[in-house]
């Protein structure tokens, strides 16, 4: 007994819809970004491509992360959907969340690490701080 998992990767090439920028403040968090049709269409055409690689024929299926979020939302599944975004949502570029606010009402929930971050869903949406180690290198403050 136990439980049966797995781990899917979608293809996200770059300079195609970048959600998260090199800078310290990402689209999602309202820094500038141009959505442009073009984007749009690549954008889309990479969940299809993903929604035909991907099986998740699965009780439940958790998708991370804003880049995944459309590619994920497009996915046939055949039990409850759950997407968990640990990124600042608060105040996002508006033409980010016009984008990726029909792909996140597709999902059974979505999951915020803080109720900050909460969004006018029309989906149930649940808190859940990230459990991550402080002392973990990626923690730390650079030298």
């Amino acid at each position: 007994m136990g439980i049966e998992m797995g781990w899917r990767v979608n293809r996200r090439p770059t300079g195609v819809l970048r959600l998260h920028q090199r800078s310290s403040t990402t689209a999602c968090q309202g820094g500038p970004v141009a959505i442009t049709d073009a984007k749009r269409r690549a954008y889309e055409q990479i969940v299809f491509e993903n929604s035909v690689r991907m099986h998740l024929e699965h009780d439940v299926v958790i998708v991370h992360d804003p880049q995944t979020t459309a590619p994920g939302a497009a996915l046939p599944a055949h039990g409850p959907m759950a997407l968990v975004l640990h990124v600042d949502l608060s105040s996002p570029d508006a033409s980010v969340w016009r984008f990726l606010k029909p792909f996140m009402e597709r999902y059974d929930t979505v999951v915020f690490s803080l109720p900050e971050y909460a969004q006018d869903l029309e989906v149930p949406q649940r808190f859940i701080m990230q459990a991550i180690n402080p002392f973990s290198a990626i923690n730390k403050e650079p030298h």
